[in-house]
């Protein structure tokens, strides 16, 4: 080999080394995959190799600046640097706050301030190219030091993030491919050599993570789509084979191969890890969760998610409390007035819509949650009339809805609207009633409804369907007959608290008639999501063609109608057939249970493990 081509080889070798942190953490983003287990492992994997790469440049450059230039100007250009990061961390990270501490709660920073923050990186990307730098660690080391979220990221980021990404990107890549000299590789005998090399440099990066990871425990298929990303290029590596290029460090044959291969590899790494990498697969593992399979005396834990706050509004630059720290409060006094029979735990998570699911179905299947409870994505002014709709939510709803390991609810809150003290702050009753149809999901909220009745607390009224011409045999079995007598034995006990009415309708003209007249009797309605399509109770109303949500079942999305007062539980029981795949999460423990002690306190660190039981034939 000739000098030019041992010198590229090593380039080469260096180049394919590299897993960028931004590229992988844009890769993962696009995948839906940010928040996952493989995702997570995927981004420490690409710190740890950025910070192995920042080092040993810099102990490379050193190095080379000693052996090139005489110790004083090595030592010299040491100093300069080291009083280059003293005066980014203790200089111009405390003007910029200062700058902006002024600036009002949730308010993006004044043009002025934006525009001195602006000067101040492209001075340190000077600063960083004339001490012998990248221009871009300068600014790198500045983004580094100053605090995430409003104002100052989210201004730069809402300022910066349209023009970079729409504009410079793109046209970044175009001179890129522009300046490729195709011409280069013809008639050149060290084409073969350098590609070989760099074939061997993805292959060795591949078995490189493949390996250690199938060692610690990691699946196949998981290991096999972590070495994928972390085959995986970008905007960065492009970046700096342009550098080197520029340096005379890599010669257009080089430059030109790593471009193509990292096009080639890098699409198909992508599609790969989109076939293989189901966060969602490792629900299907576990039989599902629900309350009517669970003991009465067993440990009922509920997955809360209660509110999504933007992240941005997770870090204040005020001691106000946030929406979030406001649900904390409500949660923590309920716990201390239910005295040691309910524990809470809480959670943030901070996840784009796209894959917040992931981030609840995994919490469910950890923390072996029974039933998880949904907002709507409607939300109620005090005058009756929809405030709000959130498209959003009702997307995470809908992923949650089909891939929870446990039974899922959805909360259409109207409290706001009846007026009814709660049971959390007085002695009042709280009025609960249960439409009962028939069917798994009317079973599962009858088991939830049972739990709720017996509170002190709660007047629980279970009303059950019939139709006039159905009639049952004497002496039949029947998983509902059972459950339902079970619950007439209880309230006949309960002096009047609890209650059992039956109404005899024909048609659905009837049933809806019944549940309007029920609307001032109640604070909270419970309903089953999913009946039986054939059923004469529901005869007319299944195919009507004004169902807005048929997420909530034909009666769930009656009870959702702007004209009702009262709140509305709907409650899914999750099939074992289904497929299952920084928000405000809360965990609501009954303290006293008998779980076959396999379950660790509620403020383990120990995932617990999820309930394997197979279900009921109900």
């Amino acid at each position: 080999m000739d000098q030019t081509l041992r010198t590229g080889l090593v380039v080469v070798v260096t180049a394919n080394s590299l897993s960028s942190f931004p590229v992988i953490i844009s890769l993962l983003s696009e995948l839906n995959i940010l928040n996952s287990e493989l995702g997570r492992l995927a981004i420490y994997t690409s710190m740890v190799s950025d910070l192995c790469c920042v080092c040993m440049a810099t102990t490379l450059t050193t190095v080379g600046a000693f052996r090139e230039h005489s110790k004083w100007n090595s030592l010299s250009s040491m100093f300069w640097m080291v009083f280059f990061v003293f005066v980014i961390l203790f200089v111009l990270r405390p003007f910029i706050l200062w700058l902006t501490q002024k600036t009002p709660e949730g308010q993006q920073l004044e043009e002025f301030h934006f525009f001195v923050i602006l000067v101040l990186v492209f001075g340190c990307a000077f600063c960083s190219q004339y001490l012998g730098r990248q221009p871009a660690f300068g600014p790198l080391l500045l983004g580094i030091v100053l605090p995430e979220g409003p104002p100052i990221a989210t201004t730069v980021v809402k300022k910066l993030d349209t023009i970079t990404n729409g504009l410079f990107i793109p046209v970044f890549f175009a001179i890129s491919g522009l300046t490729t000299d195709l011409m280069a590789f013809r008639g050149r005998r060290a084409l073969a050599i350098t590609e070989l090399v760099i074939i061997m440099g993805y292959v060795g990066k591949f078995l490189g993570t493949l390996l250690p990871a199938l060692y610690f425990g990691v699946p196949f298929r998981d290991a096999t789509s972590l070495a994928l990303i972390m085959c995986c290029k970008g905007i960065i590596d492009v970046a700096i084979y342009n550098a080197w290029r520029d340096g005379k460090i890599m010669d257009d044959l080089c430059f030109g191969l790593l471009l193509i291969t990292m096009l080639i590899v890098t699409g198909i790494a992508r599609i790969m890890v989109g076939r293989l990498y189901d966060p969602s697969r490792r629900y299907t593992a576990y039989g599902r969760r629900t309350i009517l399979n669970s003991s009465n005396n067993s440990r009922l834990r509920i997955l809360v998610f209660a509110s999504l706050v933007p992240h941005h509004h997770l870090k204040k630059v005020t001691s106000q409390a946030t929406s979030s720290e406001h649900i904390v409060n409500a949660f923590n006094r309920y716990e201390q007035r239910q005295q040691g029979s309910a524990l809470v735990q809480h959670f943030n998570a901070i996840a784009p819509y796209s894959s917040m699911h992931d981030d609840v179905c995994s919490l469910a299947l950890d923390k072996s949650i029974t039933i998880v409870i949904l907002p709507y994505h409607k939300q109620w002014t005090i005058f009756g009339s929809v405030g709000a709709t959130n498209r959003s939510i009702k997307y995470v709803n809908g992923k949650i809805m089909n891939k929870a390991p446990c039974s899922v609810g959805f909360l259409i809150d109207r409290g706001q609207l009846g007026g009814n003290p709660s049971v959390v702050i007085g002695k009042t009753f709280y009025r609960i009633a249960l439409l009962f149809f028939g069917g798994v999901d009317d079973l599962e909220a009858l088991a939830y409804g049972r739990r709720m009745a017996e509170h002190p607390n709660i007047s629980f009224t279970l009303v059950r369907f019939k139709h006039k011409k159905v009639h049952t045999e004497k002496g039949e079995i029947n998983p509902e007959h059972e459950l339902i007598r079970e619950y007439t034995i209880s309230a006949a006990m309960s002096k009047e608290k609890n209650q059992y009415r039956e109404e005899t309708v024909k048609d659905g003209s009837e049933t809806t008639q019944i549940i309007r007249s029920m609307e001032d009797g109640f604070d909270l309605v419970i309903v089953g999501c999913h009946h039986d399509p054939e059923s004469p109770l529901l005869l007319g109303l299944m195919d009507a063609d004004w169902v807005e949500c048929p997420e909530l079942g034909v009666i769930g999305d009656i009870l959702a109608a702007t004209d009702f007062t009262f709140s509305v539980l709907v409650v899914q029981q999750q099939p074992p057939t289904s497929t299952c795949s920084r928000s405000v999460q809360s965990l609501v423990f009954p303290a006293s249970f008998d779980d076959g002690g396999d379950c660790p306190p509620p403020h383990s660190t120990n995932p617990i493990s999820s309930d394997e039981s197979k279900r009921c034939p109900v």
